[in-house]
């Protein structure tokens, strides 16, 4: 049992204790500081390594091929495109339906970011096998 309770009292820290705490404060920062520079110049390093172009061999000319007749620019697609397309929708969907357009999505006309959450969305909404 306590029976003297007036021997417990508070100290205020001294000044070599203050001094010594900023000094540890100092120092850990500088080490967290410099660790952290010394990483940025690791990465910056390989980022500059990895991305340097390398010179394309040099060609030696040859013949010119002979020019692929072009398709012929149309909103209509390939109807065998269609019937693979309404074939890939009647597996997955199992339910009557009507396909009522097709747009066709390239490289160029969907940056990375689109295509990536066009993705993310068509695989979460991907229906359950039976």
């Amino acid at each position: 049992m306590l029976t003297n309770l007036t021997t417990l009292a508070f100290s205020w820290p001294t000044a070599d204790q203050i001094n010594g705490g900023f000094v540890l404060m100092i120092v850990g920062m500088g080490v967290v500081f410099s660790a952290l520079i010394l990483l940025l110049w690791a990465i910056k390093g390989l980022n500059s390594a990895l991305s340097k172009p390398t010179p394309a061999p040099a060609a030696a000319p040859a013949a010119a091929p002979a020019a692929a007749p072009a398709k012929p620019a149309s909103d209509e697609e390939d109807p065998e495109i269609m019937v693979v397309i309404a074939a890939a929708v009647a597996a997955v969907v199992r339910k009557p339906h009507t396909i009522r357009r097709v747009d066709s999505l390239t490289a160029t006309t969907s940056s990375n970011w689109a295509r990536h959450g066009r993705r993310a969305i068509m695989t979460s909404h991907r229906p359950t096998r039976r």
